[in-house]
């Protein structure tokens, strides 16, 4: 299956609420909270 990586910024303590609704969503496989650039990566895999 085709899977992409995102990379998410979010507000300022709003990391963990972000990260709960992904989990949330049936094509997003993993998600973790980064430190860096960006506060959360995802790996998404298209519906099939």
């Amino acid at each position: 299956m085709p899977q992409a990586f995102v990379l998410i910024n979010s507000e300022i303590g709003a990391e963990e609420e972000v990260l709960k609704a992904l989990k949330s969503i049936g094509n997003v496989r993993e998600a973790y909270i980064v430190y860096g650039v960006y506060d959360i990566v995802a790996r998404v895999e298209r519906a099939g």
